[in-house]
């Protein structure tokens, strides 16, 4: 069985990956804003789900999972799944700046420092590492400028991060 961690599994693409891995057998840690959203979740799954409180602005919160790996006894990772992201669309002349702050720390830096953390991680087992995008990452698209801008800081991290990760046979997508 693998272990995963999944950023954003309280709905959409986060909580359907989570559900696939943990109807598979797999252990997954799922970052969560607020444990309550996960609640049933967790009660389905039990001990297999282990959540992880953690809001991706804060960045000094994903240090945490450290301790959360620790808790757990787990020393390594098979995959993580970097699905959490914001978008807040609107014409880029009337967007408020800390709407571009919140979607470009949550969109690439939450997503470059977790995926930091945890290589040494990954190494062991050969793992995977998942970057959620979007076709607004090879694109551009109207009223979603920032949120296009984020996506493409993805893809293009996650091409150069591809090929730095292969003397550590740790496949990048």
């Amino acid at each position: 069985m693998k272990t995963v961690l999944i950023t954003g599994i309280s709905s959409g693409i986060g909580l359907a990956t989570a559900e696939s891995f943990l109807s598979q057998g797999h252990t997954v840690i799922g970052s969560v804003r607020d444990l309550q959203t996960a609640a049933d979740l967790k009660a389905k799954y039990g001990h297999q789900l282990i959540l992880w409180k953690c809001n991706l602005l804060n960045l000094s919160e994903i240090d945490a999972i450290h301790s959360v790996l620790r808790e757990n006894k787990i020393m390594q990772i098979d995959v993580l799944v970097n699905n959490a992201g914001i978008a807040s669309p609107g014409p880029i002349q009337y967007q408020d700046f800390s709407e571009i702050q919140n979607m470009m720390t949550t969109n690439v830096i939450a997503v470059m420092k977790l995926t930091q953390i945890m290589i040494s991680y990954l190494i062991p087992t050969k793992g995977r590492i998942i970057n959620i995008s979007s076709i607004s990452g090879v694109g551009g698209t109207p009223f979603l400028g920032i949120y296009c801008a984020s996506k493409h800081a993805v893809e293009g991290f996650s091409k150069s991060l591809r090929r730095e990760m292969k003397i550590h046979g740790i496949k990048v997508s």
